[in-house]
């Protein structure tokens, strides 16, 4: 690797600070869970969104203590380093993915212009016309576009919409992309989105069929008059997205209009079997989150227990 402000590292010594850090991430976060475990019976959301925090309050400053004020050159320079052979089984430093994904992390918190412009021009390959899906760049993407979703402010939202509005029937569809890509733009998405959303909805990609019943469930009271419209006018565009819109759903008017359109022989199958789908399902228990098990609190305690032994 070439200079930096804290002298030339080679590929082993960012990777072995990129380990510390994650290592210093690990325990801070078991030390989160067990003090949840100690109070209540902790599940697997609680545990994202204290990744989350995690990550938030100290990553920046884990990453600054290893790398300094070069932070984000040091990193830029190592993924595009490890980039080149990083999907090669043959290649040696195949080894590297777990830190060159963590590089892409911390570049989304430090946040300098150098790493948002960097994070923009990565992530901008795969939107733009005769980029090469089978290529590295494009490979690196989809790191590059969950990092710049925790850059936030105004340029990362202008960023992360001008490439969705990018996506369409001319893109080469990515479900790694789209699936960071779509929960990025839910917190922006507005009446001129709802097309779109829509028609990602009706390609039924499993991984994006996920994304898109988020974000009609985050926006329900953007989507639900638009889609009660598709249906009074049979269009088999919603049909992908009226279980998130309407499952449960107690009004008489909505329960009338599904069942005419399950009953209704003209109209497309896809959408009588969205209805139907909704109809069998008229009023599901409420979810319940998954609970962690004792055996991995257990691997926490002895996680956390590194902090206090510090």
């Amino acid at each position: 690797m070439g200079g930096t402000g804290r002298g030339a590292l080679s590929l082993e010594e960012v990777a072995a600070r990129l380990r510390r850090i994650e290592h210093s991430r690990q325990v801070a976060r078991a030390v989160r869970m067990v003090s949840l475990a100690d109070r209540s019976s902790p599940t697997w959301v609680e545990e994202v969104e204290v990744r989350k925090e995690v990550d938030a309050t100290y990553l920046r400053d884990w990453a600054r203590s290893e790398f300094g004020d070069e932070v984000d050159a040091i990193l830029i320079e190592f993924i595009e380093d490890v980039r080149d052979g990083i999907r090669d089984p043959d290649w040696d430093d195949g080894s590297l993915y777990a830190e060159w994904e963590l590089a892409f992390d911390v570049l989304g918190h430090v946040a300098t212009t150098k790493a948002v412009d960097f994070l923009e021009r990565t992530g901008g390959y795969a939107f733009k016309t005769g980029a090469d899906p089978e290529s590295d760049v494009w490979f690196s993407a989809r790191y590059a576009v969950r990092a710049m979703a925790l850059v936030g402010g105004d340029r990362a939202r202008e960023v992360l919409m001008a490439w969705f509005d990018a996506v369409n029937e001319l893109w080469e569809l990515d479900e790694n992309i789209l699936w960071e890509l779509l929960p990025a733009v839910t917190p922006y998405l507005n009446a001129n989105h709802v097309s779109k959303v829509l028609w990602l909805g009706s390609l039924r990609t499993q991984d994006v069929f996920k994304q898109v019943h988020r974000a009609i469930s985050a926006h329900s009271e953007l989507f639900r008059p638009l889609v009660i419209d598709g249906l009074r006018r049979r269009d088999p565009l919603v049909a992908g997205v009226l279980y998130p819109l309407f499952r449960g759903t107690t009004e008489p008017e909505e329960k009338r209009l599904l069942q005419e359109v399950h009953d209704d022989p003209a109209a497309d199958s896809t959408l009588r079997e969205g209805a139907g789908s909704v109809l069998d399902d008229a009023k599901p228990p409420p979810p319940q989150p998954r609970p962690i098990g004792r055996e991995q609190i257990s691997r926490w305690r002895s996680l956390a227990a590194e902090a206090s032994d510090g």
